[in-house]
């Protein structure tokens, strides 16, 4: 695949590849396109719970909010995350 770049795009890609962070374009847009598709396969499984939440609020399904319980929560994905990074 031959591809051409804005020319911002292009010295973003050199300067990278300048500075040792990757072994050359190639690798970079392999690195940049496995990104995308996660990030699209997070937006998707997002869009489809959310999706089913709307079908399941239309059917009356409603839950009380748990405030403490949704804090509780972020508090334990941020706690991962740190330990994670």
């Amino acid at each position: 695949m031959s591809m051409m770049l804005p020319p911002d795009l292009q010295s973003f890609v050199e300067a990278e590849v300048s500075s040792g962070r990757y072994e050359s374009e190639q690798a970079l847009v392999q690195d940049a396109v496995h990104v995308l598709r996660d990030m699209s396969e997070q937006y998707q499984a997002l869009y489809t719970e959310v999706e089913a939440s709307i079908a399941q609020a239309d059917r009356g399904e409603l839950h009380p909010l748990d405030t403490e319980g949704a804090k509780a929560e972020g508090r334990r994905r941020l706690a991962n995350r740190s330990v994670s990074s």
